[in-house]
C-alpha cells in the first residue's frame, strides 16, 4: 500500500470520530483534508414526522447487532458522546438507520421544535422518546440530512428556502479563484477544520490596502513597523448550520490578528448558491477600507477613564474573565494621558490572542472575534457614556 493510501487511511479514521480536528500551515495539505472530509458526503430529504432517534447506552448489547460490522468504530465513538442513533426514510424511499453525531445535537432540538436544560437532564431513552413525539406533530415539515464520514451530522431544515448546500471545497476552489484574478499576493497562514467549522487565514504580502491606515497611524503619531504589519483575511463556514460562509477582514501584526469585521457573507439560505459566494467576494475589499476608516475614526476620541471603558466593553462582550483581565492590566501598565478609543480598541485584540493561547476552542475564538467589530459602530455618544469611572468589577 503505497504512503498516500496510508495516510488518507489514516486520517478517514479520524474523521469518523466527533473530538477529530485537523490543523496545518500547508495550503495544499488543508485542501486536501477538505476533499477526503467531503469525499462521502450525502444530503438525503424526508420528512420530520419519518425520523426516529434511538438511544445508544442502556439497552444492553442486542442494539450492535442492528449495525454492520464496519460501523463498531463509529457506534462505540458515538456511545462516548451524543450517545443517539437515528433512522429515517428519504424521499427515495431508502431507509438509513446511522449514529448521530454531537454536532447533530441543536439540530434534532431544532426540528423538535424544544429546547431548555431540563432536556440535559433525561435519559438518553427519555430524550429519545421526547423528541420522537414531537416530530410526529410536524408531517408536513421537510428535513435535509447531513451524513458525513458514517455519521448523521445534523439534521436542518429542508423547506426550498431553508438550508442551502454550499460544500467547503467547493467555497475555498471559488476563495482561490478570486485571489487569481487580483493583483494582490496571498499567503496562506493555516487552517483548522473540525465537524463544526472550517477556518483559514490568508496574509496579504503586497498591495496598497493598508495605505491610509498607515497614513492615519503617521498623522496621529502612533509608532508601528511597516514590515511586520499586513492586512489579512479569514474564510469560515460551516457544514452544519452554525455559520455561513463569510470572509472576515483582519491587521495581522506577527503572529496577533485584529478583526476589523466581515468583509463578505453567503449566508447558507434562501437558495443561495456558490455562484452566490462568487458574486459577494467582488466586494470582499470595499468592506475592507470600510471597516479601516470606522478603526481610524478611533483616533480622534480621546478617553479619560480608558482602562473602565476597556473593562466594561469586555463585560459587555461577555469575553471571558481570565483572559481579560489579563489584557485589561497589560493596558493598564501603559495607558495614560492621550489614551483614544483606538488604543482600547487594539487592547481588546489582545483577550482574543490570551484566548488563542490558552487553546480555547476555535468556535469560542471565533464567536469573540466577530464580536470584537460591533465596537467599530459605537457612535461618539455611546463612547462618552462608556467613559465614566467603573462602578463594579468582576
Amino acid at each position: 500500500m503505497s504512503q498516500n493510501n496510508v495516510s488518507t487511511n489514516l486520517i478517514l479514521t479520524e474523521m469518523r470520530k466527533d473530538n477529530f480536528s485537523h490543523f496545518t500551515t500547508d495550503c495544499r495539505d488543508f485542501v486536501d483534508t477538505i476533499e477526503i472530509y467531503e469525499n462521502l458526503d450525502k444530503y438525503a430529504r424526508g420528512k420530520v414526522s419519518d425520523i426516529e432517534i434511538f438511544p445508544l447506552v442502556g439497552v444492553g448489547d442486542t442494539l450492535n447487532a442492528n449495525f454492520p460490522a464496519h460501523y463498531d468504530d463509529v457506534v462505540n465513538d458515538t456511545k462516548e458522546n451524543l450517545q443517539l442513533g437515528i433512522s429515517f426514510t428519504d424521499e427515495d424511499c431508502f431507509t438509513y438507520k446511522l449514529p448521530l453525531r454531537e454536532t447533530a445535537k441543536k439540530s434534532l432540538l431544532d426540528r423538535a421544535k424544544i429546547s431548555g436544560a431540563s432536556l440535559e437532564r433525561l435519559s438518553r431513552s427519555q430524550l429519545s422518546s421526547v423528541l420522537n413525539m414531537c416530530y410526529k406533530l410536524y408531517s408536513n415539515s421537510s428535513t435535509l440530512i447531513y451524513v458525513n464520514n458514517d455519521k448523521v451530522a445534523a439534521v436542518l431544515s429542508g423547506d426550498s428556502k431553508d438550508f442551502s448546500i454550499l460544500p467547503l471545497r467547493k467555497l475555498l476552489e471559488s476563495l482561490h479563484e478570486k485571489f487569481d484574478e487580483l493583483s494582490f499576493r496571498f499567503q496562506f497562514v493555516d487552517g483548522y477544520l473540525d465537524h463544526y467549522y472550517c477556518l483559514c487565514k490568508y496574509e496579504i504580502v503586497d498591495g496598497d490596502l493598508l495605505d491610509s491606515y498607515k497614513k492615519a497611524l503617521d498623522a496621529h503619531k502612533i509608532p508601528y513597523d511597516a514590515r511586520r504589519m499586513k492586512a489579512a483575511v479569514q474564510f469560515s463556514s460551516s457544514n452544519v448550520g452554525i455559520s455561513t460562509a463569510k470572509v472576515s477582514s483582519f491587521i495581522k501584526t506577527d503572529n496577533h490578528f485584529l478583526p476589523l469585521g466581515t468583509a463578505c457573507s453567503t449566508p447558507h439560505r434562501g437558495g443561495k448558491t456558490i455562484d452566490d459566494f462568487k458574486e459577494s467576494l467582488k466586494g470582499m475589499f470595499g468592506s475592507y477600507q470600510e471597516a479601516l476608516v470606522d478603526l481610524t475614526r478611533l483616533m480622534d476620541i480621546q478617553l479619560n477613564h480608558p482602562v473602565d471603558v476597556m473593562t466594561k466593553i469586555c463585560q459587555k462582550l461577555k469575553y471571558p474573565k481570565a483572559q481579560s483581565i489579563e489584557a485589561i492590566q497589560l493596558f493598564e501598565s501603559y495607558a495614560g494621558n492621550g489614551t483614544t478609543a483606538y488604543d482600547v480598541y487594539v487592547a481588546l485584540g489582545e483577550v482574543l490572542f490570551n484566548c488563542s493561547a490558552a487553546n480555547f476552542e476555535k468556535a469560542k475564538t471565533l464567536i469573540y472575534a466577530e464580536d470584537l467589530p460591533k465596537v467599530l459602530g459605537f457612535s461618539d455618544k455611546e463612547w462618552r457614556k462608556l467613559d465614566t469611572p467603573l462602578q463594579f468589577s468582576w
